[in-house]
């Protein structure tokens, strides 16, 4: 198999700033770093320079454009895309080949707080305070947990970030351990007071969740370590997003991999290589998009589902029936074709669509793109 990524969103660095986070500011600020493309099994036919020039001509790619973007294709948030004929044109010719699409798909802000919910039990299971078989165990238990603290996070932001900052998250340790719980005890406990049910329009399951937090916090109050959380760095939750890169050389050992440039992780893999029998092992290259169709495709196949991921974070699961309903045919043709491409290779490979995200952000893409209840 050949693999050939791009990315999007790659903020390279995610950090604590005021009461939010430095990508905020960002014009269309989004939790979702997708690592993303297509891949050629041994057996398939690669694209040659005639359907280049015919796909060119289908998105209507300027004479002078050195190369494909996602933006020669759609524009907008996702449901904008949808709108693009060009992304039909495209899809349904990727659809059609032997190429098939894969992401690693990175809500990155769950990912900075959700060490929080395995510390904690850790402390609880030092005490054999918790039974997780109500929950079906302890990995169901924590994923139930952690998505309730992202839930918190998102509905209240600013005094969530505040209290990281507060006890220098995520280098927590002495007596801030106790006061960082102790702040988002409080900060749940508001949370699901009435008034506040009623702002943020919280369904009974999600203020049950946050309920359930609350004594979760409860029951830590007197931990006095948070070691998965702990870090060096003050207020820098990620520092680099070199592991999914590298995470893809391991999955797949036996294959290629085709990574748009990207010097700072063509860096840091040359820095750790000699010491690293993944990269020194491993068959990859960085490479200039402009010699590589593969990679511009990967460009669009990034650049939508990072867009799509965004969608999917930012709606509620309420909402995903009477937005479907609202489609146009080309909206629900691109949706349509979408779901194919996500098929087609889970019936491959499940694992070359691969997601750190909420429970919840699971569920709701599993309504929206398959019409699922998980």
């Amino acid at each position: 198999m050949k693999f050939y990524y791009d990315e999007s969103n790659n903020i390279r660095v995610l950090r604590i700033k005021s009461n939010g986070f430095n990508t905020d500011a960002h014009e269309s600020p989004s939790p979702c770093f997708l690592l993303a493309g297509v891949a050629l099994p041994d057996s398939g036919i690669a694209v040659d320079e005639s359907q280049i020039q015919l796909l060119n001509k289908k998105i209507n790619l300027p004479a002078n454009s050195a190369e494909m973007k996602f933006k020669n294709v759609a524009t907008g948030t996702f449901l904008d895309n949808l709108k693009s004929a060009k992304l039909r044109n495209l899809l349904t010719w990727i659809k059609d080949s032997d190429y098939l699409i894969h992401y690693s798909n990175l809500n990155m802000e769950y990912w900075a707080v959700l060490d929080i919910i395995d510390d904690l039990c850790d402390y609880a299971d030092s005490n054999s305070a918790l039974n997780y078989a109500p929950a079906g165990g302890r990995y169901n238990y924590t994923q139930y947990h952690k998505d309730a603290l992202y839930l918190l996070l998102k509905i209240r932001k600013e005094p969530f970030i505040a209290a990281l900052k507060s006890c220098d998250y995520p280098n927590v340790k002495g007596k801030k351990v106790t006061k960082l719980i102790k702040e988002l005890k409080k900060i749940c406990k508001l949370a699901t007071s009435p008034a506040a049910r009623m702002k943020f329009k919280l369904s009974s399951e999600d203020n049950l969740k946050l309920k359930r937090l609350q004594k979760l916090f409860e029951l830590c109050s007197k931990a006095s370590e948070l070691e998965l959380v702990y870090e060096e760095n003050e207020g820098v939750l990620i520092d680099g997003l070199e592991v999914f890169y590298r995470y893809r050389l391991e999955q797949y050992p036996a294959s290629s991999h085709i990574y748009d440039n990207e010097f700072k992780i063509e860096e840091h893999f040359n820095f750790i290589k000699d010491h690293d029998p993944i990269l020194s092992g491993g068959d990859y290259q960085f490479v200039n998009s402009k010699d590589y169709y593969e990679v511009q495709l990967s460009d669009v196949i990034s650049g939508l589902f990072k867009n799509y991921f965004t969608f999917i974070d930012d709606i509620c699961t309420d909402e995903i029936s009477s937005i479907k309903d609202t489609l146009n045919p080309l909206q629900k043709q691109n949706l349509e074709l979408i779901k194919e491409l996500i098929l087609k290779t889970d019936r491959v490979d499940q694992q070359m669509l691969h997601y750190v995200s909420s429970a919840s952000e699971h569920i709701k893409h599993a309504d929206f793109m398959f019409n699922k209840k998980i």
